[in-house]
């Protein structure tokens, strides 16, 4: 009898404990605590910042109920304030932003460095600071010793050091170029030289229309002989934000079928697109959606070739913020590659 008396009475307060930590649950719901209150990004844009403003973001930010900012300086090339970054103004701005925020209850953090790197500043030389792999090619005949000069890859602040030098076999088609066959160029818009699209040169562009759903945009080559090719390469003009569409082939130029789809998000980084291996007197870029943040399309260098490529390189090295999938394509086989000294 004693056991069962127990038994009901640690039910009782285990019942007891569950009810109030439901109601302890939902009040903190309704009325969340200071610990739980969001925290924002405050950007100040290029030195432009006053302390009116910084008393008046606050206090919005206090009423509306967040409970916290980060301080993050941004340029974003719109005109310069009066208070650039780290100077003694900025840093008596800083200063006035922590006694506002603790008037209000708020919390302060601040972006240890400006900018999105984490690591800019004059303080930190370029040997020190962040560097991507670049690479460049060099043709050699052989089999010979090759005693010539290699092409310098490209540099950024004038840095640059040496990781290996490799050599392999070209495969086969790649010494054939799209542009020295000199394909016929077209594109969706009467009024455009589509040839600026396979001149060598990023500083031209193709301008195309945004494409609708009954007119399509894009960028088409003929070859007077059937052309195999297995890459689509793509430099995009300035203000990129975003677009879709398919590669398609073509024997006559009339009928044509789809090899393969492909997106670019924004941003001016080449990009890189593996398909199937085909030979086709007919290759067409379609474009078949775009952002809405754009008025046109600007395409500054189209290339098809039988090259062997990474898909996606600028998505997958980081270069870019660019969605990275598990797309496959062809590769040189490494029991085929001699590093040099």
């Amino acid at each position: 009898m004693r056991i069962t008396k127990t038994c009901f009475c640690l039910a009782a307060m285990g019942l007891g404990l569950l009810t109030a930590s439901a109601d302890d649950l939902e009040k903190g719901f309704i009325q969340p605590p200071d610990s739980a209150r969001p925290h924002t990004w405050w950007h100040w844009m290029n030195g432009n910042v006053t302390k009116e403003g910084i008393t008046a973001d606050l206090e919005a930010m206090a009423r509306v109920g967040i409970g916290g900012a980060q301080i993050f300086n941004a340029g974003e090339n719109i005109p310069p304030g009066k208070i650039p970054f780290n100077s003694p103004e900025w840093i008596e701005m800083v200063k006035h932003s922590a006694k506002e925020a603790k008037r209000l209850g708020l919390e302060i953090c601040i972006h240890n460095c400006a900018g999105w790197s984490s690591s800019g500043g004059p303080w930190n030389t370029p040997e020190h600071s962040m560097k991507v792999v670049v690479t460049s090619e060099t043709q050699a005949k052989g089999p010979s010793a090759f005693k010539g000069q290699l092409v310098q890859p490209p540099t950024k602040l004038d840095f640059y050091r040496d990781i290996a030098v490799l050599a392999f076999r070209t495969p086969t088609g790649e010494r054939v170029k799209m542009r020295d066959l000199a394909p016929k160029a077209t594109c969706s818009e009467a009024n455009q030289d589509a040839g600026k699209a396979m001149d060598g040169n990023n500083g031209s562009f193709v301008r195309l229309g945004l494409p609708k759903p009954k007119a399509p945009a894009f960028v088409q080559f003929e070859f007077a002989q059937p052309y195999a090719a297995r890459m689509l390469s793509i430099m995009p003009g300035a203000g990129m934000q975003g677009c879709s569409g398919k590669i398609e082939v073509s024997d006559d130029g009339l009928a044509f079928r789809a090899l393969d789809s492909f997106s670019m998000q924004r941003g001016g980084e080449l990009r890189t697109f593996a398909f199937t291996p085909v030979t086709a007197k007919f290759y067409r870029v379609l474009f078949t959606g775009a952002s809405n943040k754009m008025k046109q399309l600007l395409i500054a260098e189209v290339d098809f070739s039988a090259k062997i490529g990474v898909e996606n390189l600028v998505g997958k090295t980081l270069l870019d913020r660019i969605d990275v999938t598990s797309e496959t394509a062809s590769a040189v086989k490494p029991e085929e590659v001699v590093q040099g000294d």
